[in-house]
């Protein structure tokens, strides 16, 4: 429990100093350290997954039940 507290309050604390940084940066920082986290941080975070994760076993469940969706599937109509 105290570790969940200790969480939150730093979490808390990080929210609330960027809420704070927000305000006083100029306006193309947030900009640029979103295009920052998007370009880095998510190759970054499916490298991390893809190591981690066990993709052996019954992986191709989602292709195959993907095929049959796709070919049942009604056009949408405009």
């Amino acid at each position: 429990m105290t570790n969940l507290l200790e969480l939150y309050v730093k979490l808390g604390g990080l929210v609330l100093v960027g809420f704070i940084l927000g305000r006083k940066l100029p306006v193309t920082v947030p900009t640029h350290l979103g295009q920052f986290l998007f370009w880095v941080g998510v190759p970054i975070s499916i490298v991390s997954f893809l190591r981690q994760s066990s993709l052996s076993g019954q992986i191709w469940i989602a292709p195959a039940l993907r095929l049959p969706s796709h070919f049942t599937s009604t056009p949408r109509r405009k």
